[in-house]
């Protein structure tokens, strides 16, 4: 559960219009390098990296006026589920779900396309946290 809320809370903000210009794409999702968005399954995602170390009210504050909102336990199984990772994520927020693999230093992995795609999060301080 804490890593779901974890995943939904490393604002996962997603918006329902849509932009042009993409230049990074893996399993349907698209990166505009240019603007840091997102565009796959039926959503654009703002680049989790983009609001790293924001709390969720702080990341709303600043994004919400532009109608970004707070990715759903729907959304986040989708988009975990549109990737190989392993292991088929629900939409229960009370179902712990977690995947631990070996880190691999692959370019061509799910793992690193997905960081690729929306941000790596793991090297900011306020993110690292030991359970």
């Amino acid at each position: 559960m804490k890593f779901w809320k974890l995943a939904s809370a490393a604002t996962a903000l997603v918006l329902s219009t849509s932009v042009n210009a993409a230049t990074i794409t893996h399993n349907g999702y698209t990166l505009d390098t240019d603007t840091n968005i997102v565009i796959g399954g039926g959503l654009e995602w703002l680049q989790w990296d983009e609001t790293a170390g924001l709390s969720i009210v702080s990341a709303l504050e600043a994004y919400e006026a532009d109608g970004w909102r707070l990715a759903t336990n729907y959304d986040m199984a989708a988009l975990f589920n549109s990737f190989d990772f392993g292991l088929t994520f629900d939409t229960d927020e009370s179902t712990h779900q977690l995947q631990r693999t070996p880190w691999s230093s692959d370019i061509e992995s799910e793992y690193t396309r997905f960081i690729t795609l929306f941000g790596d999060t793991y090297a900011v301080s306020d993110l690292n946290c030991s359970t």
